[in-house]
C-alpha cells in the first residue's frame, strides 16, 4: 500500500496531458473522415483507470516477490 500510494498521483498528472494530447491528435485525424465517431470522455477515464490497474498490479506482484525472497540471498549479493 505505501510502495501503490505514489503511484496514482503520477499516473494521473501523467494521463491530464496525455488526455489532452491524444484528443487533438484524434480530432484532427478524424476530421479527414465523412463519417466521424464522438470521442468522448469515457475513453480517456477508461484508459486512465487501465493503466493505474496496470500500475498497481505490477507494483503489488514485485512487493509480493520480494518479500517472499530469503534476506539472506539480497544481502550476499549487495556486496
Amino acid at each position: 500500500m505505501l510502495l501503490s500510494r505514489h503511484l496514482v498521483p503520477l499516473v494521473l498528472a501523467a494521463s491530464v496531458p496525455a488526455c489532452a494530447i491524444s484528443y487533438y491528435v484524434m480530432s484532427r485525424w478524424m476530421e479527414r473522415f465523412i463519417y466521424r465517431a464522438p470521442i468522448g470522455w469515457r475513453t480517456f477515464f477508461i484508459a486512465t483507470f487501465f493503466v493505474a490497474a496496470i500500475g498497481i498490479i505490477t507494483v503489488v506482484l514485485q512487493s509480493l516477490r520480494t518479500a517472499r525472497r530469503e534476506p539472506v540471498d539480497s544481502i550476499r549479493y549487495e556486496s
